[in-house]
C-alpha cells in the first residue's frame, strides 16, 4: 500500500521578528490544514530571533552562523567584517545544501534577511520550487536576487517595483499576519473595547494611550524622543491628573535604561517594558502608535485600523521604510516624522495635534480611520501564501 503523500516546506530567512512572524503565520495556517511539525522546517540565523520563536511555535529549526554584509564599508574593520560575512555565507550555503538534501522539501519559501540567501541558493541548485515572500514596498537585495529564480513572488504591496520580466510571477497577497492579529482585526475598536485593553495592560482608563515601539530589538531614536517627552511632561506637573498615558516598549537591545525607571507623574502616566509579546492587545488599546515603518508593523497597523506616527528608518535599503509608510499616509491613517526631526518636542506637538489639542480633531474619529485601513488590510494573506505552498508541493509530486 502506497504511503500518503506528505509534502514538506522549508522556510528560510529571519534576523528580526518582522521576518520570522510571517513565516510562523504561514506555518500556523498550514498546521490548521493538517500539516504536521515534521513537514515544516525553518532555516535561520544564530544571530536572529528565529531559534527561540521557532521552538515556541513547535517548529524544527536549523540555525546558520554568520551575518549580513555592511552596506557602506569605510574602515578596514568594516572590510574585515564583510570578509567574515562572505566566508560565513559560503559556509551557510553548504549547510543549507545539506539540509535540503536531508529534509528533502517539496517547496522552499524565503522572506528575506541573511538566512534567506543560503536557502534560496540551495533551492535553486537542488531544483526545488522557490517562493519569495516580499514584505516591503521596495524589495531588498536578497529578495531581488531570489526573485529571479522564484516560481512565485508573493508581494506584500501592490505596485512594488519588480522588473518587467518577473511581473507575471507576482501575486499580491499582503503580509502574512499571526492569527492573534487577524482575530482581533475583526473585533471592534470602539471606546469600551479600547478601555478594556488599557486595563489589561495596567494603563489608566479615560485618557489617550500612546504606544511607542521600535520593533523587537528597539529603536534608539524613538526611545530618546519618548524619554525626552516623559521628562518634559513630568517636570511640568501642570495637573494632578494624567492627560495622556504612554506604554513604552523599549526593546531588548536597549534594556535596561535607567530613564525607564525614573518616577513619573501627571500629566503623563508612563510605563516601560523591555519587550511585549501581546502586541495585538497593545494595538487594541492604543489611541496612537509611534513606530518604525517596517512592513509587518505597517500591515498590522492597517489590519487593526490603528492611527500611527511613523518614523522611517533612515538609510534602509531602497528607502523601503519610507515607501512602506507612504501606503498608510495615503490612506489617511498615519503621519510621518522624519528620523532627523524626531525629538521630544516634535513628538509632543504631533501627539497634541492628532489627539485633538491645538484645535485638531485628529484621530478621535476612529471609525473613519478604521474604514480607511480596510483598503490596505489583507487579513487572509497567510491563507493565500499557504495556498501557493500547497499548490507547488502538489505540482512537484505530480511530476513523473
Amino acid at each position: 500500500m502506497t504511503a500518503p503523500f506528505r509534502p514538506r516546506v522549508l522556510f528560510a530567512g529571519g534576523g528580526t521578528a518582522g521576518h520570522v512572524m510571517p513565516m510562523l503565520a504561514v506555518a500556523s495556517e498550514l498546521a490548521e490544514r493538517g500539516w504536521l511539525p515534521s513537514q515544516m522546517h525553518l532555516l535561520g540565523s544564530r544571530r536572529g530571533q528565529e531559534g527561540p520563536m521557532a521552538i515556541s511555535a513547535g517548529l524544527q529549526a536549523t540555525l546558520l552562523p554568520g551575518r549580513g554584509l555592511r552596506r557602506h564599508p569605510r574602515q578596514m574593520a568594516d572590510w574585515l567584517e564583510n570578509t567574515r560575512s562572505i566566508l560565513g555565507l559560503a559556509w551557510g550555503v553548504v549547510g543549507a545544501m545539506r539540509l535540503v538534501g536531508r529534509f528533502d522539501p517539496d517547496v522552499v519559501l524565503v522572506v528575506g534577511g541573511y538566512a534567506s540567501v543560503p536557502g534560496a541558493l540551495a533551492a535553486w541548485l537542488r531544483h526545488r520550487p522557490l517562493i519569495v515572500v516580499n514584505l516591503d514596498a521596495v524589495p531588498g537585495a536578497a529578495n531581488r536576487w531570489a526573485a529571479r529564480h522564484a516560481r512565485i513572488i508573493a508581494s506584500g504591496f501592490d505596485g512594488t517595483p519588480w522588473p518587467s520580466a518577473l511581473r507575471d510571477r507576482v501575486v499580491v497577497t499582503g503580509a502574512p499576519l499571526r492569527k492573534e492579529i487577524v482575530a482581533m482585526a475583526g473585533s471592534p475598536r470602539d471606546e469600551p473595547s479600547r478601555e478594556r485593553a488599557k486595563a489589561a495592560l495596567g494603563m489608566p482608563q479615560g485618557v489617550p494611550l500612546v504606544v511607542v515601539v521600535g520593533g523587537s530589538l528597539g529603536a534608539g531614536r524613538l526611545n530618546e524622543a519618548a524619554f525626552a517627552l516623559k521628562e518634559e511632561s513630568c517636570s511640568a506637573r501642570a495637573s494632578s491628573h494624567p492627560s495622556m498615558a504612554m506604554y513604552h516598549i523599549v526593546g531588548r537591545r536597549n534594556w535596561p535604561d535607567e530613564r525607564a525607571f525614573e518616577l513619573d507623574g501627571p500629566p503623563l502616566f508612563y510605563r516601560a517594558v523591555p519587550y511585549e509579546d501581546r502586541m495585538p492587545l497593545c494595538y487594541q488599546a492604543a489611541d496612537i502608535v509611534v513606530a518604525r515603518s517596517g512592513a509587518l508593523t505597517v500591515a498590522e497597523l492597517a489590519a487593526m485600523g490603528v492611527p500611527a506616527i511613523l518614523v522611517p528608518l533612515p538609510g534602509a535599503p531602497g528607502d523601503h521604510q519610507a515607501r512602506n509608510a507612504s501606503e498608510l499616509v495615503r490612506a489617511g491613517i498615519a503621519v510621518v516624522i522624519p528620523d532627523a526631526l524626531l525629538d521630544g518636542v516634535s513628538l509632543r506637538n504631533e501627539l497634541e495635534r492628532l489627539l485633538g489639542g491645538a484645535g485638531g480633531d485628529g484621530y478621535r474619529q476612529l471609525d473613519r480611520v478604521r474604514a480607511s485601513a480596510v483598503s490596505l488590510a489583507r487579513p487572509d494573506a497567510a491563507a493565500l501564501v499557504a495556498d501557493i505552498v500547497e499548490k507547488l508541493a502538489v505540482d512537484r509530486e505530480a511530476r513523473p
